[in-house]
């Protein structure tokens, strides 16, 4: 669920040109700089860049540039384990204080307050900013409800409350088709088939997976083809039909290893010993 923003100036149709300042300009170069390196995991090197743009944006007195710089820094605080950097970011965001910007940026930062707090398993408060970012998106018409409802979800699913995880799955599943938004509806088959696993329900959770998995691959989303590979996996092994879980389990690994998911390969082999000793439960 990255984050990203790029500040750019657009003039309306048959407008004269907008004149973007010197200052301007950098502050957009070092966005774009730092994006780059967010892609290519160097997250140290994106902090500092976007530090840098976020500075030159509070000197041009750029309330939503300097928005939309918190909301990285604190995306990228977040990928480094830097919580307190991360909340401490977000909440100078938040601050009432602060000189107004557009109110998107708000449910953005309502959004990943949700998420740092899901990071370290604290379930209550990452529930409490999802209420807080779907109140916030309610109030102004913002288009994000649709990954709102899914990070309600994916709390209910790690709170084990499999119920209430997939029914907001379904709701979310519903809005985001509808919307044509192609990487949450992922998410939210994702999130329903991990919730009707869990249920033993196995062939309605491997059918959800395969949609995931088919539009994960279209988006080239490597992390999240691992997951969806692994969830067939576990669907197989959760019914004893080891083979073809082992098989789709290797799959899932060759994809993290690929990818350089250290973490991820060590959660995949962990999932094939357990598969292919016949203790592979969900």
């Amino acid at each position: 669920m990255a984050v990203f923003y790029i500040v750019v100036f657009q003039a309306g149709c048959g407008s004269a040109p907008v004149h973007v300042s010197e200052k301007q300009a950098l502050a957009t170069d070092l966005n774009i700089k730092a994006q780059a390196e967010f892609k290519k995991g160097n997250y140290a090197r994106a902090a500092s860049l976007y530090t840098e743009a976020l500075r030159i944006n509070r000197s041009l007195d750029n309330a939503d540039g300097a928005a939309a710089e918190l909301i990285n820094l604190s995306q990228t605080y977040r990928k480094m384990s830097e919580t307190d950097k991360a909340h401490r970011t977000l909440d100078e965001l938040l601050d009432a204080g602060l000189k107004p910007h557009d109110k998107q940026y708000g449910v953005e930062a309502a959004f990943l307050k949700s998420l740092v707090y899901l990071d370290v398993k604290d379930h209550e408060k990452a529930g409490e900013w999802a209420d807080s970012a779907s109140a916030r998106c309610k109030e102004n018409a913002c288009e994000a409800s649709g990954k709102i409802i899914n990070l309600k979800a994916r709390i209910a699913l790690m709170k084990k409350d499999y119920k209430a995880s997939a029914f907001y799955a379904s709701e979310a599943l519903v809005l985001n088709r509808s919307k044509n938004n192609a990487e949450e509806t992922a998410n939210s088959l994702r999130t329903l088939a991990e919730s009707r696993l869990a249920a033993g329900a196995y062939a309605e959770a491997r059918k959800l997976f395969e949609e995931a998995l088919a539009l994960d691959k279209a988006a080239g989303s490597s992390a999240k083809i691992k997951a969806d590979l692994s969830g067939i996996g576990n669907s197989y092994c959760a019914q004893g039909r080891r083979d073809a879980g082992l098989g789709f389990l290797e799959r899932a690994l060759a994809v993290s290893e690929a990818s350089g998911d250290g973490a991820g390969n060590n959660e995949i082999k962990q999932l094939l010993k357990q598969c292919s000793t016949g203790s592979g439960k969900n």
